[in-house]
């Protein structure tokens, strides 16, 4: 998936959380919305993580900007595994989000519900 894909399943994900929504529960176990969020753009993020969604994809799409586009391959720490388990293999139908969730190991029907 090219970054500005990845950048737009991000900010779709997170625009789709409801202001009431950042305290609940996730499929990583004993971790929040908030919790996660704050892993994936780095530092944490306040008391409103969406405040830093556009400078923290900023800086991944300069970090991106850099890179050889007709390299073959490129420095990146991608891997097999995911988060902390073994990644997913996305299935069809997948949205952008769903293979990010399966590619960090996650279940992307999983529901705190």
């Amino acid at each position: 998936m090219p970054p500005r894909s990845r950048f737009a399943a991000l900010r779709t994900a997170v625009l789709a959380v409801p202001g009431d929504g950042w305290h609940l529960p996730t499929p990583c176990e004993g971790w929040t919305v908030t919790q996660v969020f704050q892993h994936a753009v780095g530092d944490p993020a306040g008391a409103d993580p969406a405040a830093v969604l556009e400078d923290a994809l900023s800086r991944a799409a300069k970090a991106w900007a850099g890179a050889d586009r007709d390299a073959t391959e490129l420095p990146v720490p991608l891997r097999p595994r995911g988060a902390y388990v073994t990644a997913l293999a996305p299935t069809p139908g997948d949205d952008e989000v769903a293979v990010l969730l399966r590619y960090l190991g996650r279940d992307p029907r999983w529901s705190a519900a």
